[in-house]
């Protein structure tokens, strides 16, 4: 039977104190305080091509591929902006999160994309992405141009990358950015030659 109840606040919540049958119970209920919120408006512009530039990225499953993307970016509290590319690369617009480094949230795209493409059908079963890829910061608030660039790819580089190739846009690219020192033929090597021809 119910005897007495009390109610005790102390820092950081409150104690109900109660007797049944002369047995004390003690109940300590913690208080939920806001705390300070931490802010971040990080936007970053990525991309990459397919391994030797191959055009595996057809009209068949490109949607399917860039939705497949946008929900591993999402997994990581990433929010997708745009993504769009031609058949042997994409790019991708996103805002980052705080709490994954950029290299994990890359491999896990590359990664998750690449598994899920290679099980669409027997003409997809050697895809593979290119070991490296690009990801710049881009301004908040003057994203119109790029987003419209990302999802105009097409129009870009042309009907079979007569207008401009992968490789010319992404030494561009590179260049725009401070990056004078690479190797062209580290960042597109050439396919293996086949010594049984």
């Amino acid at each position: 039977m119910l005897q007495h109840t009390a109610k005790v606040g102390v820092p950081g919540g409150l104690y109900t104190i109660f007797c049944i049958n002369k047995i004390f119970f003690i109940i300590f209920v913690f208080q939920i305080q806001s705390m300070p919120r931490s802010y971040s408006r990080v936007i970053l512009h990525a991309g990459f091509s397919t391994k030797y530039r191959q055009p595996f990225i057809d009209e068949e499953i490109e949607a399917k591929l860039y939705a497949i993307m946008g929900n591993e970016l999402k997994k990581y509290d990433c929010v997708p902006i745009a993504i769009g590319g031609v058949s042997d690369h994409v790019h991708l617009l996103f805002a980052m999160t705080r709490t994954a480094t950029i290299a994990k949230v890359m491999q896990s795209v590359k990664g998750v994309s690449s598994y899920w493409l290679r099980r669409q059908g027997k003409k997809y079963e050697d895809f593979r992405w290119q070991c490296s890829y690009f990801v710049f910061s881009a301004d908040y608030r003057k994203l119109d141009g790029l987003i419209k660039y990302i999802l105009n790819q097409k129009a870009h580089h042309g009907q079979n990358n007569e207008k401009i190739d992968f490789k010319t846009e992404y030494e561009k690219l590179l260049r725009a950015f401070g990056f004078t020192d690479f190797d062209p033929k580290l960042e597109f090597p050439l396919p293996p030659v086949d010594s049984a021809a």
